[in-house]
């Protein structure tokens, strides 16, 4: 017996890199280590109990028939380190004893621990993250995943909704899609919870697991004959290292692609492979290549033996050249271990149907960066000196550029700084062909700006009107008051912007005949939507608000508009046309709308991660709109993170969220004949409810 402490690096391969002096050393290199150490042999590649614990009688039988098996690796280790450079002529002797070490190798058990782990971690994920699972059944996508839907359209059949609201099929079917979306996270998490503790067991028990496979394996064979059947296609030599001293890596053997891409023993790819590498001693190497017309690059051998190391690697000496490679240990293992995992999750979703590809899943929200306008035409109409002009104009080329590296603008005429806003929407009006555009009391600019659409060769563009004083305010000391200013000249230029998105998305315009006169309706007025929260955000960042002052706006407008609708109700059962109802309800909603995206602008400006205030949550729940804002908000924020690789439907986004609030406040739109709508007040609790 050989005691409780094993080997799984025998010290019979570990004698062919002793350091020079009295006793049996190495250096060791560990990962997370500062630095190397010289040990003993005996402690190097060996832990306690590593082969299994002894049983009743005190033996560890796995281990007992490594030791006996070590006699023969001992004679054939030795018979390769006797042998002269040059071909190999009993390919055997290597190909068992490396089959042999590196199967036996911690790493191996290592590396199964460390992608059971992940797997399990990343199963969690899978079945804890509602993004991932969202996506993944098709909840933010236009048609449901078929299962999903399937399931959708039985409910509504057995729940004689159609009959017992009087709806359209297509009506309700778009009411229940969203209400799945929006409840979605309120519901999931009181269920997953109820598995995720089995998961995170099973996840714990990874050591245990990855011990008792590894064991079996290596009690089924100490030399596994697929291994030594697939090292004994390559043709073998024994070779002096191109750089001393060789290393010996916690892995033992290498396979390097035809690529020049090193990898573990525990990883390979067959049809992609050039050869493997053993080291034989501290200056030499075994090869094997898969066409002995081909060479293995062996200067590469050092830097990616210790990136295909898990743990640590061994040396004959000490080297500052190999400590400052010791960050690399475990780089090439976890990278395989991410990618099959990757791989697995993958596989493991389309075998349940939830994707066909990972891959077709929405990317990320990395835009690449537009080209520079490297000249704006600014004008200047109003009382300023040419100097000021120059000097306001230099200031705010800055800030278009700036803008310009995120954020397309070639929908950008040019910038107008007035003393009167009206007279000069008057004289471009007139020097391009255009109508004139005054300005209005809207969200963004109120009475300080306004904006011209200018005839252009390949379509309109877009030219902000903005009044003198915020020319002014460009280059003066007060922050807030410059704050202020290139708040207004980015909502300009990100007018311009979206200007040249929508086009981009409805390159031929929002046709009613495309989409029926109510979704038109919806989409002009969703698509506001988008347009307030594009334009605040891009400015956000300029402008110092407290969130509570958002939360008292938006509260009253719902308010208000509760008042309203039952006020349009009150007239609606007097007999007056429905007129008195639905105009009412698009306005009211058309607001809230506008007044919600631009608060969501304002809090994902601030952080994109920011969570929505409870107060400002609480206040909506009265309503049932706590969970709309917080889709509201996300659907926005993806939408805006596409940019500018967005879809029609992403400038879309907020047409459903529209007819939510439409619905919130009683009235279901339809395609309707005549004078038939579907109305039900619900817009508070306390105004009790009617058809």
């Amino acid at each position: 017996m050989s005691g409780r402490k094993h080997h799984f690096i025998p010290k019979l391969y570990q004698r062919g890199f002793l350091a020079p002096g009295p006793g049996e050393q190495v250096w060791q290199y560990r990962r997370l280590k500062d630095g190397p150490f010289l040990t003993s042999i005996a402690d190097v590649g060996a832990q306690r109990d590593f082969h299994g614990k002894p049983n009743q009688a005190g033996i560890s039988p796995l281990d007992d028939e490594i030791t006996d098996y070590e006699r023969l690796l001992d004679k054939d280790i030795k018979t390769l380190r006797a042998l002269p450079d040059g071909p190999i002529g009993e390919s055997e002797l290597i190909t068992s004893a490396a089959a042999h070490l590196i199967t036996r190798a911690r790493h191996t058990r290592v590396a199964m621990q460390g992608m059971m782990e992940k797997l399990f971690e990343t199963l969690l994920t899978l079945m804890t993250d509602t993004e991932i699972l969202r996506s993944a059944i098709g909840l933010d996508a236009e048609v449901f995943h078929p299962k999903l839907e399937a399931m959708l359209q039985m409910e509504l059949t057995k729940s004689g909704a159609e009959q017992r609201f009087g709806l359209k099929r297509k009506t309700l079917e778009r009411y229940m899609r969203y209400i799945v979306r929006e409840r979605f996270d309120q519901f999931f998490p009181s269920h997953v919870r109820t598995l995720s503790p089995e998961i995170t067991a099973l996840g714990e028990k990874a050591d245990e697991t990855s011990r008792d496979t590894h064991l079996r394996a290596l009690d089924a064979s100490l030399v596994p004959d697929k291994r030594v059947e697939r090292l004994s296609e390559l043709s073998w030599s024994i070779r002096t290292a191109e750089e001393l001293p060789v290393i010996v890596p916690d892995c033992v053997g290498l396979w390097v692609t035809k690529s020049g891409q090193w990898r573990p023993a525990l990883f390979a790819e067959k049809t992609n492979e050039a050869g493997f590498v053993i080291p034989i001693d501290q200056t030499r190497l075994a090869i094997g290549l898969v066409d002995p017309e081909n060479e293995i690059d062996l200067s590469a051998y050092t830097e990616n033996a210790i990136a295909c190391s898990s743990e640590f690697f061994i040396a004959p000496c000490e080297a500052e050249s190999l400590a400052q490679l010791m960050p690399k240990i475990g780089t090439i293992l976890d990278q395989h271990v991410d990618k099959l995992l990757s791989e697995a999750s993958q596989e493991a979703l389309s075998e349940f149907g939830l994707v066909e590809d990972m891959s077709a899943m929405p990317a990320s929200d990395e835009r690449e960066p537009v080209t520079e306008n490297s000249s704006i035409n600014f004008q200047f109409l109003g009382g300023i000196s040419k100097e000021d002009a120059q000097a306001i104009a230099n200031e705010a080329a800055s800030y278009v550029q700036l803008y310009s590296r995120d954020y397309p603008i070639d929908h950008l005429d040019g910038v107008t700084y007035a003393s009167n806003l009206i007279e000069a929407a008057d004289e471009l009006a007139e020097t391009t062909g255009a109508n004139p555009v005054y300005p209005s009391e809207s969200d963004l600019y109120s009475s300080v700006a306004t904006y011209q659409s200018v005839p252009g060769a390949v379509g309109e563009k877009l030219r902000p009107i903005i009044h003198l004083d915020y020319a002014h305010a460009l280059v003066c000391e007060d922050i807030d008051f410059r704050r202020q200013a290139v708040a207004l000249l980015f909502g300009g230029l990100a007018s311009a912007s979206l200007k040249q998105i929508r086009s981009e998305a409805f390159p031929t315009g929002l046709e009613i005949a495309e989409f029926g006169l109510l979704e038109s309706t919806f989409m002009f007025n969703g698509g506001e939507g988008f347009s307030t929260y594009y334009t605040t955000r891009v400015s956000a960042f300029l402008v110092q608000t407290p969130f509570g002052d958002f939360e008292d706006e938006l509260i009253t407008l719902l308010e208000r508009a509760a008042i309203g609708m039952m006020w349009a109700h009150e007239r609606r059962q007097n007999g007056e046309d429905i007129d008195t109802v639905y105009l009412p309800a698009l306005s009211i909603s058309s607001s809230i709308l506008l007044l919600a995206a631009r608060i969501a602008a304002r809090l994902d400006a601030a952080d994109p991660d920011l969570v929505t205030p409870e107060g400002l949550l609480n206040r909506l729940r009265p309503f049932g709109l706590d969970q709309w804002f917080n889709l509201l908000r996300r659907d926005l924020a993806q939408t805006f993170g596409k940019l500018p690789n967005h879809s029609k439907r992403d400038i879309l986004v907020t047409v459903s969220h529209f007819e939510r609030l439409l619905w919130a406040m009683g009235v279901v739109p339809e395609p309707y004949e005549g004078d038939q709508l579907w109305v039900h007040l619900g817009m508070l609790p306390s105004l009790g409810g009617g058809d």
